[in-house]
């Protein structure tokens, strides 16, 4: 049996928001304490002060992970400038959490380090959640890192922080502390079930060009030619239009998307800023030799993503009796719906009818490549929806 409890805050004052969060997420407990809590916050709050009191307000065995978040989303709609929990108590479920500061000479090694430090007192891990720093566009690596510990297929999940196009600072919490520059591991082992679901609503337009010179997030070349040349070959628009400030209206309209393996899938990568010099950022790494596509899409298609995200991850959970789910989606896709933002939660809510969820916008999603629970890498995706249920097992007879 698992109890899971979802609580939000708007209040202004930190202790206040927290306690109010919590006291909802624990209002079916019966006096039983939470195995884990997660915390996702504005970090228009005292993120630190936060961190200590959260803790502090808890058992002492409850394990607190969590990130910084602009805005959290629920059937009721989209709630800004708040704070979420979700507060976990399992029989069914384990939990075993790390950290690890992001190192930028080797974020492949910090993700080695974050599976390397969790104690595995319970059995083998079923299921991994990763939260990193959203200003860390080397996202994948450290998931590469992750994997080369669990195995190339094991499904990993999760979301990177952000604070709202700031690009100043995020913030991950880990115990009664809030770090920078860091990521959280959180294993999950049991006899639960989960289906995932991952979809991102947008298609490819013209001819591939290849990635011929980049650097971390920022890509100088495409084609041999400045980055900048790859979209103005497909407006008639003047430079005007590549606005140097952060994600101007390329950025909102006209993602990349990339090739990650020999298929023809591709996942979404967000640029934000063009530079005077043809050189693009991305919030995610684009590296050299990378085919990469523009890519278009709609409303009608975003919102169509959301339902077949959900029932991608209901599909595999036909014996298991679904209790919550976790939805990561894009802090861009969010500024690409706009109005249609309520209408998309609407969606959402259908189907997944009497499962309860809760919804958080971070720069970077994480799930498995071609959103299939099982058999395929995890990645990290931008501007998409990732839909994670979890269930518990039905015994067959």
């Amino acid at each position: 049996m698992t109890s899971v409890g979802v609580g939000i805050s708007q209040n202004a004052s930190f202790q206040t928001a927290f306690q109010e969060a919590l006291s909802q997420s624990l209002r079916h407990f019966r006096n039983q304490s939470p195995d884990i809590v997660f915390l996702f916050a504005d970090t228009s709050y005292p993120q630190e002060e936060l961190a200590a009191y959260a803790k502090k307000k808890l058992p002492e065995r409850t394990l607190l992970v969590g990130a910084s978040a602009p805005s959290l989303f629920t059937k009721k709609g989209i709630i800004e400038k708040s704070l979420g929990v979700v507060a976990i108590k399992s029989w069914s479920m384990t939990f075993d959490t790390a950290f690890a500061p992001l190192q930028k000479e080797d974020p492949y090694q910090s993700g080695k380090n974050l599976v390397g430090s969790l104690p595995y007192v319970h059995i083998a891990p079923k299921l991994y959640m990763l939260l990193y720093d959203g200003l860390n566009t080397y996202g994948q690596k450290v998931i590469n890192g992750v994997t080369s510990q669990l195995g190339i297929h094991f499904p990993i999940i999760g979301i990177s922080s952000s604070d709202n196009f700031r690009f100043r600072e995020t913030y991950q919490y880990f115990q009664h502390k809030a770090f920078q520059h860091s990521a959280i591991g959180v294993s999950i082992s049991g006899t639960f079930s989960f289906g995932i679901g991952v979809r991102h609503g947008w298609t490819p337009v013209g001819a591939f060009g290849t990635v011929t010179k980049a650097f971390g997030g920022k890509v100088y070349e495409i084609d041999n030619k400045p980055a900048i040349d790859f979209y103005r070959s497909f407006f008639d628009q003047k430079i005007d239009l590549f606005s140097h400030s952060s994600f101007s209206q390329p950025a909102v309209t006209y993602p990349l998307g990339v090739s990650v393996d020999t298929s023809s899938k591709l996942v979404i990568r967000t640029p934000y800023r063009f530079h005077s010099d043809g050189s693009i950022e991305f919030v995610t790494e684009v590296p050299t030799h990378t085919k990469v596509h523009l890519m278009i899409g709609s409303n009608d298609e975003s919102l169509s993503t959301t339902t077949m995200a959900v029932r991608q991850a209901k599909d595999v959970l036909t014996n298991a009796n679904p209790y919550f789910a976790f939805v990561f989606s894009g802090l861009m896709r969010k500024k690409h719906l706009g109005r249609k933002n309520q209408e998309d939660i609407l969606h959402l809510s259908q189907e997944l009818g009497s499962i309860p969820f809760l919804g958080i916008h971070g720069y970077a999603q994480i799930g498995p490549l071609y959103g299939q629970t099982y058999g395929t890498p995890s990645v990290v995706h931008n501007e998409s929806v990732i839909v994670v249920i979890l269930a518990e097992e039905t015994k067959r007879l």
